[in-house]
């Protein structure tokens, strides 16, 4: 089992509220950046129904306008030459989270 010092535990706590302030953040400018769009546009809807910037208003229901994907040539002949780098680069990524994970299970010695 790992050694846990004071100084470790008091870094975990600061990286923690660290995490918290800026998940905090993030969501304090979508409410503020929300509310400023929504007090920008309420008053300024012209004859039209339109506002001045893009809302988001009627969403259509289900997938109407889904297809099946056309697999052009032109698209499989220019992805070809890439398809053995892309497999290695695949393995070798595979490798390293294995790895990762084999190192994070082993039990440490603390000498």
């Amino acid at each position: 089992m790992p050694c846990v010092t004071p100084a470790l535990s008091h870094h975990h706590r600061i990286a923690r509220l660290f995490f918290f302030i800026s998940a905090f953040r993030s969501a304090f400018v979508l409410v503020v950046l929300t509310f400023a769009s929504w007090l920008y546009t309420r008053h300024h809807k012209s004859k039209k129904g339109t506002y001045p910037i893009k809302i988001l208003q009627t969403v259509p229901r289900g997938f109407k306008h889904v297809g099946t994907f056309n697999i052009q040539p032109n698209l499989v002949t220019a992805l070809l030459p890439k398809i053995p780098v892309a497999t290695i680069i695949l393995l070798l990524e595979h490798i390293a989270i294995a790895k990762c994970r084999s190192i994070s299970k082993q039990p440490t010695t603390v000498r």
